[in-house]
């Protein structure tokens, strides 16, 4: 949110504060609205002192910024009329579609938090139901190998690991090409 304050001067020649405020997604779309509506109220605001200046045909605006009527120019008029209208158009339609584009992501999130509710509450249920026959759903390792497993095993003889002696560094042959030789 962008609040301009242009505190008027109550010195002749006395002028009137401007005051606006309106919604800005960039820090610098924000400043140069402010810029360019403060000047175009500004410009509003002293149409008298402005007549026959170089200023006199700047866009003006309103207290409520809307647009107003400048000054006959031969050739200036029409454009700068044209322009600061486009300017105004596309700046409320662009707000628009921020604010639809806000409510279209606001909604589509909305949606898929319902969505993930149900599945959580769906996968809550599934849990429900297979507690209560009695399966246990957090097992562990329990179908993972361990060593235990490995050492406690009945039917293994320690001959069928005698193979699997380790060499001076540590590591274990194997020659997996052992029967294709003979």
């Amino acid at each position: 949110m962008i609040t301009a304050d242009l505190k008027g001067s109550s010195e002749p020649p006395i002028s009137e504060r401007i005051l606006f405020s309106f919604k800005a997604y960039s820090w610098v779309d924000g400043l140069a609205h402010a810029l360019q509506e403060g000047l175009a109220r500004v410009c509003g605001q002293n149409i008298a002192a402005l007549r026959g200046s170089r200023f006199a045909h700047f866009a003006r605006h309103d207290t409520m910024g809307e647009p107003m009527a400048l000054s006959s120019h031969p050739v200036l008029k029409i454009h700068v009329q044209h322009l600061d209208f486009m300017l105004h158009e596309t700046r409320k339609d662009l707000e628009l579609t921020r604010r639809a584009k806000n409510v279209a992501t606001i909604t589509r999130l909305r949606e898929k938090i319902r969505t993930l509710e149900v599945t959580v509450r769906t996968q809550q249920d599934q849990i429900q139901e297979m507690e209560e026959d009695g399966e246990d759903i957090q097992g562990g390792d329990d179908f993972l190998s361990d060593d235990n497993d490995f050492e406690d095993d009945e039917f293994t003889d320690e001959e069928d690991y005698e193979f699997l002696e380790a060499a001076e560094d540590g590591i274990i042959p194997i020659d997996v090409d052992e029967d294709n030789e003979e």
